[in-house]
């Protein structure tokens, strides 16, 4: 069974409606195909993991999405495939005007000193 079956007949058994799309990248190479899951009404991106990425990295980084709202969750199945939640908003690229770099760039650095000091207590 090829990763894709596989991934579709696993999140299947967990009543995930999954879908294959082909996508347009943002950039650098040809077209990607996304794995859609749908449950309910949330929709997740989902990929399997694998070398040399593994489960443990991702369910770290949940701890800290544990304690931001601001960060769109995900989550690793038992069998090591990765649900990331479709975020709200859109891409900083479509936005009409564009919004100031320096507004962008200081959200940013907001964020990232916030996680930081809440990985630290």
């Amino acid at each position: 069974m090829d990763n894709a079956a596989s991934i579709e007949s696993l999140l299947s058994q967990q009543g995930y409606q999954v879908q294959f799309v082909t996508r347009e990248k943002y950039r650098g190479s040809g077209p990607a195909t996304l794995c859609i899951a749908v449950k309910g009404a949330v929709r997740h991106y989902a990929a399997g993991i694998c070398a040399p990425d593994c489960p443990e990295h991702h369910r770290r980084i949940q701890t800290i999405e544990d304690v931001s709202r601001r960060m769109a969750r995900f989550e690793v199945t038992p069998q090591g495939i990765l649900l990331s939640m479709e975020a709200r908003g859109q891409n900083l690229w479509e936005i009409e005007p564009a919004p100031d770099p320096g507004i962008i760039e200081a959200q940013l650095v907001e964020f990232a000193r916030w996680t930081q000091k809440r990985l630290r207590r």
